[in-house]
């Protein structure tokens, strides 16, 4: 360890996060699992100053490792980009009185319901809800609120247990369907009702928040909240200049409403028939699913280096709404249920023009269930070409290659809906 370099501590992260992190000067010390997969080639660990092995959301084992670790040699900063993480680096940042992402708008952001209250004062960016506490509680709020809402839980991921109502006899069988006796906490929230999610890839620096790129999100799966696939940019028929802007300001200022004065964030907002923009959630990290390196390919901006420069360097250049100069798309694999006799060769989807990954895990013999959220989904494939025409094509291509054949002799290609 070298006394004289910036000492950075991260809370999980991936080959290419942890790379960045050397890249920009600091020393690395690493908390989290320490298994692979999931992006984190293991020799990466090798490289890292220091590694201890905790889950990344155990916050107070990995603040006393911290702690331990911190009167050894000195923090500069505490950064975390991965989900489960955020809230744990905050703390100990906070803890620590070294810098990183503020513990107010990180805490806040990972808790739909405490996200709904700090906007108490801010109703232009708000919707409205009300937390489940109960059958009535939940009836109550249709009553107001009805008959387009949407029921969440406070702390999900990947759309899991989200239930979208939009009339009386869907809220009926919610009802009669519900899990009473679920510990899991919920919120009931007004339905923006559309099929088209737009997330904002943003980095704020002492307080200015930059736009760095927008994607699209195309929603299946009704009543579940289910990705077709994303593509960044967004085509200009869902999202023209002006809405653009409109979109880009309105997440500005909820990020300065929340307190957000450094660190990314990836905002997912939706625009309703009467045009208002409702904010679906927000967290402070980059965005998943291949978001952040479909950024960087599209923009030529590599956002998760800037991260950890702007912790150095707040002076550091950070583009706002920088023209894409080229289009990408994670498309999902969402087979219906069923017992699959056969399948094509996942392989040949890699010939394809403009393929970058693909990983699909399906095989002969097994049975797939209902997919109803998008931790269930069974792959994707990642594309980078010239223009969002060309993406299309590959789209298209990738329909028309992959297939899986089930026992009844049903034979389904990937559909990916404009």
């Amino acid at each position: 360890m070298n006394d004289s370099k910036p000492h950075l501590l991260t809370i999980g992260g991936w080959t290419e996060t942890i790379q960045a992190a050397i890249d920009a000067g600091f020393d690395v010390t690493y908390i989290g699992p320490t298994n692979g997969g999931a992006g984190l080639d293991l020799a990466q660990l090798a490289l890292c100053t220091r590694v201890e092995e905790a889950k990344m959301d155990e916050v107070g084992v990995c603040l006393a490792l911290a702690r331990r670790i911190h009167a050894e040699h000195p923090f500069t900063a505490v950064v975390s980009l991965n989900e489960f993480g955020l809230e744990t680096a905050a703390v100990i940042a906070d803890a620590l009185g070294v810098a990183g992402a503020p513990l107010w708008p990180v805490v806040i952001t990972r808790y739909k319901d405490h996200m709904r209250r700090a906007l108490i004062r801010h109703p232009e960016l708000s919707l409205s809800w009300a937390p489940v506490t109960g059958r009535q509680a939940l009836m109550d709020f249709y009553e107001r609120s009805g008959p387009a809402i949407i029921v969440k839980p406070v702390a999900g991921a990947g759309s899991a247990g989200v239930h979208q109502v939009r009339d009386a006899t869907e809220f009926q069988a919610l009802i009669d369907d519900f899990d009473w006796g679920s510990a899991t906490p919920y919120i009931a929230e007004e339905l923006v009702d559309s099929d088209e999610l737009f997330s904002v890839e943003t980095l704020s620096v002492e307080g200015r928040h930059h736009v760095i790129a927008l994607s699209l999100s195309k929603l299946v799966g009704y009543p579940y909240s289910l990705q077709n696939y994303i593509i960044v940019p967004p085509p200009r028929l869902s999202l023209d200049e002006a809405k653009l802007q409109r979109i880009a300001e309105f997440v500005r200022d909820f990020l300065d409403a929340i307190g957000l004065n450094w660190g990314p964030a990836h905002t997912e907002v939706k625009i309703a028939k009467d045009g208002r923009i409702g904010i679906i959630e927000s967290q402070t990290r980059v965005g998943g699913d291949r978001i952040w390196l479909m950024t960087s390919l599209t923009t030529g901006f590599e956002q998760v280096d800037a991260v950890f420069a702007t912790l150095l360097r707040p002076d550091e250049t950070v583009p706002h709404l920088p023209e894409p100069k080229s289009a990408a798309a994670f498309v999902c694999i969402l087979p219906p249920p069923g017992t699959v006799r056969s399948c094509a060769d996942p392989e040949l989807l890699r010939l394809l023009d403009g393929v970058q990954d693909v990983e699909i895990k399906i095989e002969s013999g097994e049975k797939i269930t209902p997919i109803t959220d998008n931790i269930q989904r069974r792959g994707h494939i990642l594309i980078h070409r010239r223009n969002q025409d060309e993406v299309f094509d590959t789209m298209d291509a990738i329909a028309r290659t992959y297939w899986v054949e089930y026992d009844d002799g049903h034979v389904w290609h990937p559909e990916f809906v404009r």
